[in-house]
């Protein structure tokens, strides 16, 4: 066999990528809810479990919903961009002048303020933003780039509670590559590429089936299954590690990598070529305190679901209410005269109904029920008020006068009070591009533009 396997490393990979289902399945959760599909949350019925959507239909109710937590997520996201800026060099000396200036190109090659932007929305989502720092050939160019990890295919050992990431020990994720890929990057011979095949059990075909756009994608894939929609399931893992130093009786602290397959055979292996002696990856979990996650849109599902059952019941309430109802009394119909005509005759903005008055019997009249149950618009107003509160982006943040009467003075204060609300967050994030912008350096340092 040309592939040795590596099934301690495995076990502990894997191990690790298990340990972060309830993240995963938290930030799936978050993601349906800011993306719109917030009546999706499962519930027990006794013919068995099914969507809060479908049981509001079985019950006859439409599920409404009014995105607030979109709205917000782009607000927040709004006031980033609108600030955002590119880095000034550290000092004037002319090697700090051109190491920024060398930065800046490299944050243009790899379009930061967009790739930035979406990884800030990814934080809002999830808690936690993932970056991967490499130098290599993309499109026929050789450089330093820079990709978004999803945290459906990043791990990294659990007991890591530092909210800086220096007790990392292990990190890594999941690659999902088509075979022509696979081949290339790890086949040296025709040998091994004919290995390959028998490992991932790749006969005939090997175009990947395509997967749904712009809609959600499924469950992530297991580290243990071999293929994933005709794709290869590769696992990227580093390890903090101590090694032997030539001449010193200690030994010296380093990171080793090693692409391994579902089996635990070692694709390729070796220690970092990074000049910062440290894995690939820049991450940034909030607030991270003894090793927890909770995210900006899950401090404000609670009251998006309240939202929503307001008003789905301001709905049924308006679908079940007498709406411009004709009262006829039935003796009041004169001889030959159809009830249709007569209904018709009272829709019309000229009609003329004729009816037989009697003594003592009410002439026809129409009747309406009430417009809403009195106190759903109360409600409903205060529930989005606490998700202004509670969130921290309120009207002023939004670009929202709460009256023509506010002067500019008082808005601008407003406004500045709203950003202080949110401050905690972006300066977290802030920090994480200090990281990201700090491996940059040293890749451009080492390898040049």
């Amino acid at each position: 066999m040309l592939y040795h396997r590596n099934t301690p490393l495995l076990t502990r990979a894997a191990a690790c990528w298990q340990a972060w289902a309830p993240f995963r399945a938290e930030r799936r959760r978050n993601k349906r809810y800011t993306y719109g599909r917030q009546w999706d949350d499962k519930v027990s019925t006794p013919s068995g479990a099914m969507s809060e959507g479908d049981l509001l239909r079985e019950e006859g109710s439409i599920p409404l919903s009014s995105n607030m937590i979109r709205r917000t997520v782009r607000n927040v996201t709004g006031v980033w961009r609108a600030g955002f800026a590119l880095p000034r060099p550290l000092d004037s000396s002319p090697e700090e002048v051109e190491s920024n200036a060398r930065l800046i190109a490299n944050m243009r090659l790899n379009h930061a303020e967009e790739l930035y932007a979406r990884t800030l929305e990814e934080f809002l989502i999830s808690g936690l933003a993932v970056h991967r720092k490499w130098h290599g050939f993309r499109g026929g160019v050789a450089a330093t780039w820079t990709d978004a990890v999803t945290p459906d295919t990043f791990f990294m050992e659990t007991d890591s509670s530092d909210f800086r990431g220096w007790d990392i020990r292990l990190i890594g994720q999941l690659h999902a590559l088509d075979f022509e890929t696979l081949a290339a990057r790890f086949a040296r011979s025709p040998e091994e590429e004919s290995e390959l095949r028998e490992i991932y059990g790749m006969t005939g075909d090997t175009t990947p089936a395509p997967a749904p756009f712009g809609s959600d994608r499924g469950e992530p894939y297991h580290p243990l299954t071999m293929q994933s929609g005709g794709l290869c399931t590769v696992l990227e893992v580093w390890r903090r590690a101590e090694v032997p130093r030539d001449g010193f009786p200690f030994p010296r602290e380093t990171w080793l990598w090693a692409y391994l397959t579902p089996e635990g055979h070692v694709l390729a292996e070796g220690e970092t070529p990074y000049s910062h002696g440290e894995h690939p990856y820049v991450v940034k979990a909030y607030p991270y305190i003894d090793g927890e996650v909770h995210s900006f849109v899950s401090d404000i599902i609670d009251q998006q679901r309240l939202i929503n059952r307001l008003i789905s019941l301001y709905d049924r309430v308006l679908r079940a209410s007498a709406k411009g109802v004709l009262l006829f009394p039935e003796h009041a119909l004169p001889p030959g005269a159809d009830l249709r005509e007569v209904a018709e005759q009272w829709s019309r903005a000229d009609g003329v109904i004729m009816y037989t008055a009697k003594a003592g019997m009410p002439a026809p009249q129409q009747t309406g029920g009430l417009s809403a149950a009195p106190g759903i618009t109360d409600l409903l107003t205060l529930q989005m008020k606490m998700m202004e509160d509670i969130s921290g982006v309120n009207s002023a943040l939004q670009g929202k006068l709460e009256s023509s009467a506010t002067s500019g003075t008082l808005y601008e204060r407003q406004t500045q009070n709203a950003l202080t609300s949110i401050r905690d967050l972006t300066a977290t994030f802030t920090h994480f591009l200090t990281l990201t912008q700090s491996k940059d350096r040293a890749l451009l340092r080492q390898w040049g533009s």
